[in-house]
C-alpha cells in the first residue's frame, strides 16, 4: 500500500478522535493516528525525521494520558470513613487526598495513649477524628477535641515536642509517620494543601487560646 494512504488514515483517525467524548478512546485514536503517520512518513521520499519525531512524541503523550486515566479508574475506592474525613479536608484535591490516605494509619483507642512528650523528638503528626486529648503544658491541662492536629508545631518548626499530649480512650486517631509524610510532601500540590491544613489548625487553636484567656481574666 502506498505510504500516502497511511498518512490519510492517520489524519482520519485524528479527526475522528476529536468527536469522541470518552477521554481514553479519543486518546487511543490519537495514538493510533500518530502511529499511522509514523509508518507513512518512514516510507516517504525524502524521509522527514523531524516530522516522525513529533509523531512519536504524540504517541507517547497520548499513551501517558491513557495510563493516567486508567489508573484513576482502577484506584481503590475511598472507605466511608475516608469519605467523611474528606469533607473536613477541603484544602486537598481528590488526588492529593488519596495520596495522603495511603500513608494514613487509623486507630480507635481502647485506652489512653501518649502521643508526644514535651522536650522529646516526635515521630508522627496525629489528627483527632473524634474524641479528645489532654495537653499538659506549663503546669496546666487543656482538653482539645475532634479535628485537632497534634505534633504539628514540632513538625513545622523542627525540634522537640512543645507539650505532652495524651489521647483519651475511645478516640479515633489518625497517624502520619514523619518519614513517610515528608517524602509525600515533596509533591508541591500536596505540600501546599497540607500547609493550609496546618495554618487552619493553628488559627483555630489561637482563637481558642484567646477565648480561654478572656474567660480567665473575667
Amino acid at each position: 500500500m502506498e505510504p500516502i494512504y497511511f498518512l490519510h488514515a492517520g489524519a482520519g483517525a485524528f479527526f475522528l478522535g476529536f468527536f469522541v467524548s470518552d477521554i481514553i478512546l479519543s486518546r487511543a485514536l490519537f495514538a493510533f493516528g500518530s502511529a499511522l503517520l509514523v509508518y507513512g512518513l518512514a516510507f516517504q521520499t525524502p524521509t522527514s525525521g523531524l516530522a516522525i519525531g513529533w509523531a512519536v512524541l504524540a504517541i507517547l503523550a497520548n499513551l501517558a494520558v491513557i495510563w493516567r486515566s486508567l489508573a484513576k479508574q482502577w484506584a481503590t475506592p475511598l472507605t466511608a470513613q475516608e469519605q467523611a474525613l474528606g469533607e473536613h479536608f477541603t484544602e486537598f484535591s481528590k488526588s492529593d487526598f488519596r495520596k495522603l490516605m495511603k500513608l494514613t494509619e487509623w486507630e480507635t483507642l481502647d485506652a489512653d495513649k501518649p502521643l508526644t512528650q514535651e522536650g522529646a523528638p516526635t515521630k508522627a503528626i496525629y489528627y483527632l477524628v473524634s474524641g479528645a486529648a489532654t495537653v499538659h503544658k506549663n503546669g496546666a491541662d487543656i482538653i482539645v477535641g475532634e479535628h485537632a492536629l497534634i505534633g504539628e508545631m514540632s513538625f513545622a518548626k523542627g525540634g522537640a515536642a512543645t507539650a505532652t499530649v495524651e489521647a483519651q480512650a475511645g478516640s479515633v486517631l489518625l497517624t502520619w509517620p514523619l518519614k513517610k509524610l515528608r517524602k509525600a510532601l515533596k509533591r508541591p500540590s500536596l505540600s501546599a494543601s497540607f500547609n493550609a491544613l496546618l495554618n487552619q489548625d493553628l488559627s483555630e487553636k489561637l482563637a481558642e487560646d484567646e477565648i480561654r484567656r478572656s474567660a480567665q481574666d473575667s
